[in-house]
């Protein structure tokens, strides 16, 4: 697609916007930054992650058939073997998300 057909929202912020069970297609989020962004339940079909860094809580997470969040949990381990399950308190105070 051209940049002519996309409606154009290049720079521009979204902030606290409501998308449940929205469908994107056609996006082109290249050079995004996604902060405290929610997927639960997501489904991604033709996707293109290339150069792209994931940080928060990720479980249950599968790509192209393969269970990805344990394998995640096992570098974890081998990297941090002290650290512990998110504890709930810094679940409601934001600090795990």
């Amino acid at each position: 697609m051209t940049d002519a057909q996309f409606t154009q929202t290049r720079g521009r912020a979204l902030d606290r916007v409501e998308m449940t069970e929205a469908l994107f297609r056609d996006v082109e989020p290249s050079g995004g930054r996604f902060d405290r962004v929610r997927f639960n339940g997501a489904m991604m079909r033709g996707v293109e992650l290339v150069d792209v860094q994931i940080g928060g809580e990720i479980d249950q997470l599968t790509m192209n058939g393969v269970a990805v969040a344990p394998l995640i949990n096992a570098g974890l381990d081998r990297r941090c073997p002290d650290r512990g399950p998110l504890s709930a308190s810094a679940a409601v105070s934001g600090q795990g998300f």
